[in-house]
């Protein structure tokens, strides 16, 4: 068998190349989301989940599968170029569980009540409230600031 003077680097050694380089271009083009506030995000979505019990939205032994879901879904951040501020969060968040405690009381001792429908509305929608107006804020066309 003739040896050639340059041989062909093996299987072994191009997958070793290609995975470098791979990994190189997803480090550099492939592996930022960009995403904005995605704790924020998880915070409100496991607060609805929470919240929703009352509202006979899901039933308490789905909360931890609706969280699981939102643990993932918010991977994509909230709309909106900016992170909302520690208070505007708060508020948000105090607004939702609110709104469940609400709901969760005006069903009565046994349950047999109707949840508070305006509660249950805040839970459904809380980016309709001044307090979690931010869930839905437009993205910059220029990428941030305002214009005057």
């Amino acid at each position: 068998m003739e040896v050639l003077p340059f041989e062909t680097p093996g299987p072994r050694l191009l997958g070793r190349r290609t995975a470098g380089l791979l990994l190189t271009l997803f480090t550099l083009f492939g592996c930022s989301t960009d995403a904005v506030g995605v704790n924020e995000c998880r915070d409100v979505e496991y607060a609805r989940c929470e919240a929703s019990v009352a509202c006979g939205v899901i039933s308490a032994d789905e909360v931890d599968d609706c969280k699981r879901f939102y643990r993932d879904h918010c991977l994509h951040g909230m709309k909106g170029d900016e992170v909302p501020t520690a208070d505007e969060h708060k508020d948000c968040i105090e607004l939702i569980e609110e709104a469940g405690e609400t709901a969760a009381a005006s069903l009565g001792m046994g349950g047999a009540g109707e949840p508070d429908e305006a509660s249950c509305k805040v839970i459904a929608a809380p980016w309709k409230s001044d307090e979690c107006a931010y869930l839905i804020a437009e993205s910059s066309p220029m990428g941030g600031g305002e214009s005057d």
